[in-house]
């Protein structure tokens, strides 16, 4: 088992190189006139122009593998989406500090700032564990029905656990002066900056087993958001919640 799990790893991480060299070939990015113009492809070329007035949001992404090596993804979020599955455009596929910020000021959004952004309540520490480590220990215990190794299993809800306990950690959101801002994410890392302008709805919601912590969450959705991680703000304690959601309404009304 151990064998085919490092041959699956090993596959995995040389198909994602050869697919995001064959799509990002001879990345190019331009900006003029008040419009991005990106070019990439190895087999085949694509070219895709993005109107900075239709932008909604930004985010940058760091997986495990880039991000120790200080790169990071920009992407936006435009006005009717993108023929990618995930909804956005790729303005940086890998990209340093400086050059995301640098796109992102030539795009009219404010700077992404890391010093105010406040913690989620210590609950969602407590909710995350609740939600990501009984599969793997159901999985073990089923799977000792077959064979006493399965106890071996077990060992895999403690990595697990302990992402779960980071969630609360990096996850942290602020009102700026002219956006909302929200980071979030253990292994793969996002940060949003959300205009306020461009927030089309903000939603306060709260689980029943969220309402026994005494905890909710805010919802953010922009134009063009479908089938996407969104910017929300999970777990706040809910009078927290109800004064974030209702910041937001204030700005965007």
């Amino acid at each position: 088992a151990l064998a085919v799990a490092g041959v699956a790893l090993v596959l995995g991480v040389v198909s994602g190189v050869v697919r995001t060299t064959l799509r990002d070939y001879g990345f190019t990015l331009r900006a003029g006139g008040g419009r991005f113009r990106r070019t990439r492809g190895l087999l085949t070329r694509s070219e895709v122009v993005v109107a900075m007035r239709r932008i909604q949001l930004a985010m940058v992404q760091r997986g495990p593998l880039r991000g120790a090596f200080g790169w990071n993804a920009l992407s936006f979020q435009t006005l009717g989406g993108s023929n990618d599955p995930s909804g956005r455009q790729v303005m940086a596929p890998l990209a340093r500090d400086h050059e995301v910020a640098s796109i992102v000021e030539t795009a009219g959004l404010p700077p992404f700032e890391r010093l105010p952004l406040r913690p989620v309540a210590s609950g969602h520490a407590l909710r995350s564990l609740f939600r990501a480590v009984p599969v793997p220990v159901a999985v073990a215990a089923v799977a000792l029905l077959v064979t006493p190794i399965a106890w071996f299993g077990m060992l895999a809800a403690i990595p697990i656990a302990v992402v779960a306990l980071l969630q609360r950690r990096f996850h942290r959101y602020a009102l700026r002066g002219t956006s909302l801002q929200v980071m979030r994410g253990v292994i793969a890392q996002r940060d949003w900056i959300v205009p306020y302008q461009n927030v089309q709805v903000v939603t306060l919601r709260a689980g029943w087993f969220q309402r026994r912590l005494g905890l909710a969450s805010v919802l953010v959705d922009t134009a063009g958001a479908s089938g996407y991680v969104a910017p929300d703000v999970v777990d706040l304690a809910t009078p927290d919640a109800r004064e974030l959601a209702a910041g937001l309404v204030a700005r965007i009304g």
